[in-house]
């Protein structure tokens, strides 16, 4: 169970500020911020949403706080690259309130990926899964990668983006990239401004819990962590922790689950 330390930094960092687009926008009238979120196509990716017929394989994502059920800002637009790149795949957002709660919460989103796996599979024993998680999604993410009721075999790819279990250091960590530089010099804001590139200190605020992606996922796995993102370093501001989306690093991951996909034969 998650320390009264750490629930309480992550529900100050995470509910107080709301991280979901209502909230981005009353950021933007605030503080003239204005991230280039890339929400992609919807029309590919939310509408193929995962149901009883046989795909080839599917994204499984876990929203951050906040976000909507059906169209997390956070993961929509890696999902919907992926759905564009690779054809014969569908989308299944995992179910789970994504609340402030995080003493439960990633538990029992990671017994819905699991449970949702293991019965895609029992219909669709070749089926592949790509699983993608933000924020408090990225802890459920890795919460079901620890449950040995997650058959390995099936998972071709993890992408992780603010990730509250972050640990500089490790083989999954990912992402180089100035595109907080840059950002920075299009907004010319010094009250708002990001200190650049991929986060190589720090430690999430929920890492004391000793939860990490377990050795066997480690070589499939892509962890984004930025620089000043206060979640997964436990310094800095929210604004780097809403600025995957749109970002270099959103590019990478489609790419790497792209990549993994055909690896497996997709």
């Amino acid at each position: 169970m998650l320390s009264k330390t750490v629930l309480a930094t992550l529900a100050a960092s995470l509910a107080t500020f709301a991280i979901a687009a209502p909230v981005v926008d009353v950021e933007e009238r605030a503080y003239g911020y204005t991230p280039s979120y890339n929400w992609g196509s919807t029309t590919t990716a939310y509408g193929a949403t995962a149901g009883t017929a046989c795909t080839k394989y599917e994204v499984i994502s876990a929203r951050g706080t906040t976000e909507s059920q059906t169209s997390p800002y956070g993961n929509t637009a890696t999902v919907n690259g992926i759905l564009n790149q690779v054809s014969g795949g569908a989308h299944y957002e995992v179910v789970y309130a994504a609340d402030s709660n995080f003493a439960t919460g990633p538990s029992i989103g990671a017994s819905d990926l699991v449970q949702h796996v293991n019965g895609r599979l029992s219909s669709c024993p070749n089926m592949k899964f790509v699983l993608i998680g933000y924020s408090q999604g990225a802890m459920v993410t890795v919460t079901a990668e620890n449950n040995s009721q997650l058959p390995r075999n099936a998972v071709v790819a993890t992408i992780l983006y603010g990730n509250p279990y972050w640990l500089p250091g490790r083989p999954e960590n990912s992402g180089k990239s100035d595109y907080l530089k840059r950002l920075n010099a299009a907004r010319r804001q010094s009250f708002v401004r990001l200190p650049s590139g991929t986060a190589l200190a720090g430690y999430g605020d929920a890492s004391a819990t000793g939860v990490k992606t377990p050795a066997t996922y480690q070589s499939i796995t892509k962890d984004y962590c930025n620089t000043g993102d206060i979640i997964c370093t436990s310094t800095g501001s929210i604004y780097a922790h809403l600025a995957y989306s749109g970002s270099p690093q959103q590019t990478q991951a489609i790419a790497y689950a792209t990549s993994q996909l055909h690896a497996a034969g997709i």
